[in-house]
């Protein structure tokens, strides 16, 4: 099987786990390994760290403010004024702005959007699912994915890997060695995604 959306590769692993990159009996193997992980970071942190474009929709807090998903860019935004389930308004981008100002600059996303003062609009407020937003929604796309999570993703992986040499969780030790528990998250992993674990 290919990764889909992965946050390390197959070679990566295979390097670390000092496997010949011509041996391919467990490739099958480790890139369900990588997939499932960067599955579960995606749990962990609450966020994904690839793009997709998507339609989803928000309701405002503020009339001049809207928090949103991890969102890299819009295509359309459009809203719904007076709760008809139609979207009748759609805004040009002299509109809104999209915050923090500098959030891509810093490698981040943007996780808010607010009216620009100087446009024609503002977000209709107790208006359930009142803003609508075609856009790429995500942490990062894959090509600037952060160097921790990438790192994260490898040492998981080779930790969930060597899982199948301990089925109950526990690696047995040699006659003077005690058995060693494996932990469900590596607590290195833990460490490294700390910072992008979304805080609601």
């Amino acid at each position: 099987m290919a990764i889909t959306n992965g946050y390390t590769t197959l070679q990566t692993v295979k390097n670390a786990l000092l496997i010949p990159l011509d041996e391919y009996d467990q490739d099958s193997f480790i890139e369900a390994t990588v997939e499932s992980v960067s599955r579960m970071i995606d749990e962990h942190t609450g966020r994904r760290f690839y793009s997709g474009t998507e339609t989803r929709y928000y309701s405002a807090v503020t009339i001049d403010t809207v928090y949103t998903d991890d969102l890299l860019s819009i295509t359309t935004l459009k809203t719904d004024d007076d709760e008809d389930g139609t979207f009748e308004t759609t805004w040009s981008t002299s509109d809104y702005l999209l915050m923090p100002f500098n959030a891509t600059v810093n490698g981040h996303p943007y996780t808010r959007i607010e009216t620009s003062g100087y446009g024609s609009y503002s977000f209709p407020v107790n208006v359930r699912r009142g803003i609508q937003i075609v856009g790429s929604f995500g942490y990062c796309t894959t090509a600037s994915l952060p160097k921790m999570i990438a790192e994260a993703c490898k040492i998981q992986a080779i930790r969930l890997f060597k899982r199948k040499d301990a089925p109950f969780g526990v690696i047995a030790g040699g006659d003077m060695q005690q058995s060693m528990t494996i932990p469900d998250i590596d607590p290195d992993v833990k460490m490294l995604l700390s910072p992008f674990v979304r805080r609601v």
